[in-house]
């Protein structure tokens, strides 16, 4: 990388720190809503709800969210449940491509930074997701991990010098690979995890018992 990308890149990285500290404070009012959607789910909270009715009323909210916000309510729900953090972050730069057929380098960054900032000890999984979803920003998502946990910051560096589609699938688990089945009109449905129910879990629909 050339002085310039990386000068580029070092005062990316400082915005995002003011952006994370700033951001942290806004992460209430999500995660009251992210709860009650749990609830509406028919989990009794957020902490013992399954993955897949988690997941769901996560991006049941995120969907109707300005794509600005959307950083604060995937670190909300981060904070709540960090056990899924990478499919959180997953799913949210899935929902800013709905947005926008191209997602900048600064939105992905900024998303990377205020998740990693909600829950550092998953640095790694949040940068390997968010890079297995868009890899050609990956010197932004890098720089953006590093910044906001610098702790990782050779473990996060490790995921470009050794990028690739089976490498990463180490570091996140291979049920955080779910596949997209996304279109112009983006189902909350599509976005859950199929490979821990085996199905499509709709509101219109309860899962079937076994």
């Amino acid at each position: 990388m050339s002085e310039f990308g990386r000068s580029r890149l070092a005062s990316l990285s400082l915005v995002l720190l003011g952006l994370a500290a700033f951001s942290a404070s806004s992460i209430a009012a999500p995660r009251d809503e992210i709860t009650e959607a749990v609830i509406a789910g028919g989990a009794t909270n957020t902490a013992n709800a399954p993955r897949a009715v988690f997941l769901q009323a996560f991006t049941a909210v995120a969907v109707r969210v300005k794509q600005r916000d959307l950083p604060e309510y995937a670190a909300a729900a981060i904070q709540v449940r960090p056990d899924v953090a990478a499919k959180i972050v997953a799913n949210t730069v899935r929902i800013m491509g709905c947005h926008n057929r191209e997602v900048s380098c600064a939105a992905v960054a900024r998303l990377v930074s205020v998740t990693t900032a909600a829950n550092p000890d998953s640095a790694v999984a949040i940068a390997a997701a968010a890079i297995k979803a868009k890899p050609h920003l990956s010197s932004c998502i890098i720089a953006a991990a590093s910044a906001a946990a610098p702790e990782q910051r050779s473990q996060i560096a490790r995921l470009e010098t050794y990028f690739s589609v089976s490498l990463l699938s180490l570091v996140v688990n291979d049920s955080d690979a779910e596949p997209w089945h996304g279109s112009g009109t983006l189902n909350p449905a599509n976005v859950v995890d199929l490979r821990l129910t085996g199905e499509v879990i709709s509101p219109e629909q309860p899962p079937s018992s076994h």
